[in-house]
């Protein structure tokens, strides 16, 4: 790690555990290190200080965080509050770190955090580094030298000290946002986990990438309307990637937003598992998960096979972009069955834009039927798994078709319909259910969609009494009319 030079803390805005488990923040890590940054870890929920030099945030020329879900802006605040750092960007003197953001939601919405942050970074890491690193290092190490010259970047946006009044209504303009750095040839940008720790949320697993975008465009997906091109790692680039991966775990995660849409999934399969890996994916969608891809998890002893038909009937998931019926849903599990995986986590949401009471009820009355497969298999083998039930409620994204179409239910009636269907799936026998709760769906809506007035919603969560709830009530409260 380079000793001259602006040190940057770089801080994932949850646990150590999800930070570790992010491969988007790990190769960030490494893009910047490569590009001669002194680049240090942080997570929240522990003290703001190095992972890898036990150094106070305070110290550091820059705080970068990488911010890949709508409630952890809510840590940023946090994470600034507790290292001591003025939370408004206007408060910010020569003695402080330049706070910035770079990371999916970003791309989505950064009103939320607009006043907080005093820049923001738009686009892949392998892009943005060279270029953050030049200007960084290019003159004086002085806060205000180091934001005028990030501001002359291409892909770079700073608030100006943007204004702030907790008690106003108001909603102000952002300007839009620079655009997004991509690179079209993923061929000289390996992305792969450097740390394989048990203390991930995916154990020791070690992360490589399969792929940037998505070839699909399901209407609540945010990456298939919005992101740069699909760009499909090559077999080469794979195998480069294993080659790093492998000294660290033999468990290896493959990561794509479309795994079963790479054009060689199948072969990646086999020459993987040539080499001793036993695989996972970080997502299975049904219609694209080959015979291949099966037999690979079982012969990497996966007993557990996690899908999501995403809603109860066929019209849902054509409307979602996800053309199939009840049929593909039990024939993916006839077929996990017979290769010995004998549990199933299934992936659900209700609230949907036209989806009517008794569509809400099919997914209690499918669930059952995945059972009642289970059930003849295990008369068959002597095991019998479990399912767990992943309930969400529907929450729209910026720049997706589905939250255009009306909705007939409000949002208390849709959080209703989710406490009905958790009702009708807990008296299905050997069912976990995890259901999330409407007030973080309402906040994480709120965030995605508001413009600049969310920010006082944010500020709220983090002064006011409850949190996430408590903001959420008082905001709806006074706001009634808020599109959610």
């Amino acid at each position: 790690m380079p000793a001259a030079g602006p040190r940057v803390a770089f801080v994932y805005p949850n646990a150590y555990s999800v930070g570790m488990a992010s491969l988007g923040y790990q190769a960030a890590l490494q893009c910047m290190r490569r590009a001669g940054l002194a680049a240090e870890r942080f997570f929240s929920y522990s003290a703001p200080v190095s992972w890898d030099s036990l150094a106070p945030a305070g110290r550091f020329d820059v705080l970068a965080f990488s911010i890949a879900f709508e409630l952890d802006w809510l840590n940023i605040l946090r994470f600034l509050r507790d290292a001591g750092i003025p939370l408004l960007a206007r408060e910010r003197g020569e003695r402080d770190p330049i706070v910035l953001a770079g990371g999916v939601c970003v791309a989505m919405n950064r009103a939320p955090a607009w006043p907080f942050l005093d820049a923001f970074v738009h686009g892949e890491a392998e892009a943005l580094a060279p270029a953050l690193a030049r200007a960084l290092r290019a003159g004086e190490r002085r806060r205000g030298a180091m934001l005028e010259r990030l501001a002359g970047l291409a892909h770079v946006e700073t608030t100006a000290h943007a204004a702030f009044d907790a008690e106003s209504t108001e909603s102000a303009a952002l300007p839009d946002p620079p655009p997004w750095a991509w690179i079209e040839s993923l061929d000289d940008a390996p992305c792969v986990s450097s740390v394989a720790t048990p203390e991930s949320e995916f154990g020791d697993m070690a992360l490589l990438d399969l792929g940037r975008g998505c070839p699909n465009h399901c209407t609540f997906c945010w990456i298939g309307h919005n992101a740069p091109p699909y760009r499909p790692s090559s077999l080469e680039r794979i195998e480069r990637m294993a080659d790093l991966a492998l000294p660290l775990s033999d468990r290896l995660g493959l990561v794509s937003s479309a795994v079963g849409a790479h054009p060689e999934i199948d072969e990646i399969c086999r020459r993987l598992l040539k080499r001793g890996a036993r695989l996972s994916y970080s997502s299975l969608r049904i219609e694209e998960t080959t015979a291949t891809m099966l037999e690979a998890l079982a012969q990497s002893g996966q007993k557990s096979l996690t899908i999501a038909p995403e809603a109860g009937s066929a019209r849902l998931r054509r409307l979602l972009g996800k053309p199939f019926g009840d049929d593909a849903v039990l024939d993916i599990v006839d077929r996990a069955l017979s290769l010995g995986m004998a549990s199933f986590k299934l992936y659900f949401m209700t609230g949907l834009p036209t989806e009517t009471e008794d569509e809400s009820d099919e997914i209690a009355r499918l669930v059952e039927k995945v059972r009642l497969r289970m059930v003849s298999a295990g008369k068959k083998s002597g095991a019998m798994g479990s399912i767990s039930v992943n309930l969400g409620l529907f929450t729209p994204k910026p720049g997706t078709p589905l939250p255009r179409l009306a909705n007939a239910l409000d949002f208390a009636a849709r959080a209703r319909r989710l406490k009905r269907i958790e009702r009708l799936l807990r008296r299905i026998p050997n069912t976990r259910i995890a259901a999330s709760s409407p007030p973080l769906s309402g906040a994480q809506s709120i965030l995605s969609l508001g413009g600049s007035e969310t920010s006082r919603f944010l500020f709220d969560a983090l002064d006011g009494s409850g949190g996430w709830r408590g903001a959420f009530q008082r905001w709806i409260r006074t706001r009634p009319d808020t599109r959610l």
